[in-house]
């Protein structure tokens, strides 16, 4: 695990599970402004005593709330707190973890990336190569990218048309090749 400098845009930013992200912020106590996110099957939030900053965020691994299971997705407001502490956390280190490092934080990271770059279609896809590059197997969950691109368009019109790029670029980053074909 090594830091992930990412010098085109003078940031420094880190994707991680939660047992990566305690060991790291053990290793480096004071360093790090932390975006924890837990949900229903992750236990309780982790405790990080020697982060600078740190923001819960309490939601699940999915794509709508499954209020019979108890699951809880995210939401809007989710995404205006994660904003509004990165805009406040950078240009310092920032640390973003899930239970697993593999769906939420790189949606996450890859919204609050795209906010950083300017929140245009270019942007879009610098951002998710700049997500893919800090931790390459990723599969960064739509929900939260939608809520993203919602929040961060602001015209309901352009969103969908903005949506329907980001998704294709989502795609061709999972499956390079194209998607896996169905055997017969």
């Amino acid at each position: 695990m090594q830091n992930m400098n990412i010098p085109e845009h003078n940031l420094q930013l880190m994707i991680l599970s939660q047992d990566e992200a305690q060991e790291l912020v053990a290793r480096q106590p004071g360093h790090w402004q932390i975006i924890s996110i837990w949900g229903k099957l992750d236990g309780s939030p982790a405790d990080f005593g020697r982060a600078t900053r740190i923001l819960h965020l309490g939601f699940d691994d999915v794509t709508a709330d499954d209020a019979e299971e108890g699951f809880v997705a995210a939401t809007e407001a989710d995404i205006v707190r994660a904003l509004e502490f990165t805009r406040q956390a950078w240009p310092g280190p920032l640390l973003i973890h899930c239970h697993a490092g593999v769906s939420r934080s790189p949606a996450l990271a890859w919204v609050v990336l795209w906010d950083r770059l300017g929140a245009t279609i270019p942007a879009a896809q610098e951002a998710l190569d700049i997500v893919h590059r800090v931790r390459p197997d990723i599969e960064p969950n739509p929900h939260i990218m939608r809520l993203g691109v919602m929040h961060l368009c602001g015209n309901p019109a352009a969103e969908k048309q903005i949506w329907a790029k980001v998704e294709a670029m989502r795609r061709a980053m999972l499956f390079p090749g194209g998607p896996p074909q169905a055997s017969v």
